[in-house]
């Protein structure tokens, strides 16, 4: 095979590589759509974690609330309607709660305190290991949390202590942590983030959430795709927070009537395969604007005068998160492709780019050989032709004018001289002040 038939080879085979260079950028950014594509019989967990530090106002006493409440739930899809609407049966496999109240305090966690459990605990014990049931649309939208409601009646058995004051107190603490509608805003919340359409990377979407708690709050959230990878999106959340004055006025004798403004800021992780949630952290920051004391249906009530609450979303015991990495539905659905084939097209086409350049070297450098032997023969014949003109220019009038003027030139040297050199010798007069007969040092004797 000749050169030239191998070059036109190599620029037939650049062509397909530069086609799949620029449709490789075209799949970098396609658009992906974040929903949830669990499978039925599979077990799928999240760690929620709790951090709680507020400041309440009764009577003008503030009243301090310092507590961390951390449980691990397992979901096991039971079936998925026609409509999308996926069944998954539940349980609380983990709690860790550390929380200091006016009727004492409660510390346990269930993976060490597995023989002694302390007599505030029971309660939380109880609830171990119970199916509830829960049910979700492919877009992230909670129908329904039942179950929990009736766990919880039966928290309290086997308690010991037969004190109604502290049974109700931890029958409400239980209930403002594992009620139905507890774990249904906890769950729409967590699954809030899903776009309802394909985004992209740095693409926006909004959605809101609706809080019911002592004063029901709405969260206007903005969320942005910030990065995708190897299946794997990553979203930021940015929330704006204001008390929901329209479901107050509906029910003012449950909810406390207070002005709360906040922001909530965070992240998540989503596994694009599955839809679930592999790590996110929420910051929310909430005050209030009122200064007033509650309406009459409120009165006696604690009043929410500043809360900080972070809420974490992590694996726990074998999620289904962890196994995702390099799986080739993770690689079809997010940038594998994409990454591999531009990764592939420059190295091919610059290891083409080299042979073109380095089988062509001789004849670069022969060219630049020829241009430069051409340039210095072209500078010797203009030199010459220099040379000719200023002899062809050197006339016989020049040539006598240059001889007078060497004529005259010699005409005005001088004569030689003689040189006659006369000295004159001064005689010198005697001085006894130079004499040294008379010095300081003559011995007078």
């Amino acid at each position: 095979m000749t050169k030239i038939k191998m070059k036109r080879v190599l620029l037939i085979l650049m062509l397909p590589i530069l086609m799949v260079l620029v449709s490789s950028c075209d799949i970098a950014e396609k658009k992906t759509k974040i929903e949830f594509g669990l499978k039925v019989g599979e077990t799928y967990s999240i760690q929620i974690s709790n951090l709680i530090k507020s400041n309440e106002e009764l009577d003008n006493i503030i009243i301090k609330k310092d507590e961390r409440v951390l449980a691990g739930f397992s979901f096991t899809p039971t079936s998925i309607s026609p409509d999308g609407e996926i069944h998954l049966k539940g349980s609380i496999n983990f709690i860790e709660v550390m929380k200091e109240g006016p009727l004492g305090q409660i510390a346990y966690n269930s993976m060490v305190d597995t023989s002694d459990i302390p007599i505030m605990a029971k309660p939380y014990y109880n609830i171990l290991n119970k199916e509830f049931s829960l049910k979700i649309l492919k877009d992230g939208t909670v129908n329904a949390v039942y179950g929990m409601d009736s766990i919880l009646v039966h928290s309290m058995d086997d308690f010991e202590i037969e004190e109604p004051q502290l049974i109700a107190y931890l029958e409400e603490s239980l209930e403002n942590q594992f009620s139905n509608e507890v774990l249904f805003e906890q769950f729409e919340r967590m699954f809030a983030v899903f776009p309802t359409k394909p985004v992209g990377v740095n693409d926006t979407w909004n959605k809101s959430v609706k809080l019911s708690a002592k004063t029901p709050l709405l969260i206007d959230n903005e969320y942005r795709l910030l990065e995708r990878n190897n299946g794997v999106a990553i979203i930021a959340v940015n929330s704006r927070i204001a008390s929901d004055k329209d479901r107050i006025k509906t029910n003012p004798r449950r909810f406390v009537d207070q002005d709360l403004v906040g922001t909530q800021m965070g992240k998540v992780q989503i596994d694009e395969i599955t839809g679930w949630i592999g790590r996110a952290k929420f910051e929310y920051k909430i005050h209030s604007t009122r200064n007033n004391t509650p309406s009459k249906q409120n009165a006696g009530k604690p009043l929410l005068v500043l809360s900080e609450i972070e809420i974490k979303y992590e694996p726990f015991a074998s999620s289904a998160f962890r196994d995702i990495a390099f799986t080739p539905d993770a690689v079809l659905k997010g940038d594998g492709i994409g990454m591999t084939l531009t990764g592939m097209g420059v190295v091919f086409s610059s290891l083409i780019l080299l042979y073109i350049l380095f089988s062509n070297m001789r004849r670069v450098i022969n060219f630049r050989f020829r241009f430069g032997k051409k340039e210095n023969q072209a500078d010797s014949d203009s030199a010459k032709a220099k040379q000719l003109e200023k002899e062809e220019a050197m006339t016989g009038e020049i040539n006598a004018a240059i001889a007078a003027a060497l004529f005259f030139l010699s005409q005005e040297m001088h004569d030689t001289e003689n040189t006659v050199l006369t000295i004159k010798r001064a005689s010198k007069t005697y001085s006894p002040w130079s004499s040294k007969l008379y010095g300081i040092r003559q011995n007078p004797r």
